[in-house]
């Protein structure tokens, strides 16, 4: 195979990846590269057995997404490899509910000039929940951070390519440690590494040979206690009103039981399925 995947037929594609994804699967990713690839790649001589080395690096099980080095979300091209997590539709639900929220309200122009953020992005990787938001909304400044500085980079880099480097506000901390205090902002949206340690039998094998464990498996000793922290920053935080979660569907109603956290009693909590019927979303506001 010395031709690039772009310049390949649907039949080639389904012949060279079959038994690695089903067939609609198959047929999505080369739409994917059809958009966000190159059909005018040089052809490969050099690589064992003449294939092209995107290809070759395609039936690894190598993600589509890390090969091209671009994903969607919200419709919009973004930067993404090994040092990110890829975009799922799901993240995509939770921020879609965040720009269409009626509890958005603009920031003061005492908050303004304070210094208040509108936003902010716990875990950003890629950048795709911070940067949504800054596109999506004209209030006031984003802040993303995340304790990797790979993945800055690639937020960086997204941020300027999608025209909101001058309101996304990056910074490289970890919320997990002990020490971390939290910048002043309204509205908390958080994607975090929610996926516990037993549950790793269960991912796709491309997911786990490729995706960072970072971004995927809750630190600690359980999902719970990224959850726990979040939360009790967010309560303790006197900026915050409201903070939007990714859940583990595995532990969302333990999550979204106010009782467990033994939280005050002003707090109004209200979980959202996804599109597969799963409790994926919730959102924690301070009334009061």
């Amino acid at each position: 195979m010395h031709r690039a995947p772009g310049a390949c037929s649907e039949k080639e594609w389904l012949e060279l990846l079959h038994g690695l994804y089903p067939e609609g699967e198959i047929k999505a990713m080369r739409r994917l590269w059809l958009d966000l690839g190159s059909v005018s790649e040089e052809l490969a001589t050099d690589v064992p057995g003449g294939m092209h080395p995107s290809w070759a690096r395609l039936v690894q099980g190598e993600p589509i997404q890390y090969v091209l080095g671009k994903a969607y979300f919200m419709g919009k091209a973004l930067s993404v490899g090994s040092g990110v997590l890829i975009p799922r539709p799901e993240t995509e639900e939770l921020v879609e509910w965040v720009l269409g929220d009626p509890l958005l309200k603009p920031l003061s122009d005492r908050e303004l000039v304070s210094g208040v953020a509108s936003f902010l992005d716990l875990g950003t990787g890629s950048g795709c929940i911070a940067l949504a938001l800054a596109k999506g909304n004209s209030m006031g400044k984003v802040i993303a951070l995340d304790c990797e500085a790979e993945a800055l980079q690639f937020a960086q880099e997204n941020a300027q390519a999608w025209g909101v480097a001058s309101r996304v506000e990056l910074e490289q901390s970890d919320f997990m440690s002990s020490d971390w205090k939290a910048p002043c902002a309204r509205y908390w949206v958080s994607n975090p590494p929610y996926i516990g340690a037993e549950e790793a039998q269960d991912l796709d094998k491309h997911v786990m040979d490729y995706e960072p464990s970072k971004a995927l498996f809750a630190p600690g000793s359980h999902p719970m206690d990224v959850y726990r922290t979040l939360i009790g920053a967010f309560l303790e935080s006197p900026c915050s009103e409201c903070l939007w979660l990714e859940l583990n569907p595995r532990y969302a109603l333990d999550i979204a039981n106010p009782q467990r956290w033994g939280t005050p009693p002003n707090l109004e909590w209200t979980m959202r399925q996804d599109m597969q019927g799963k409790n994926r979303m919730l959102r924690i506001r301070k009334q009061g």
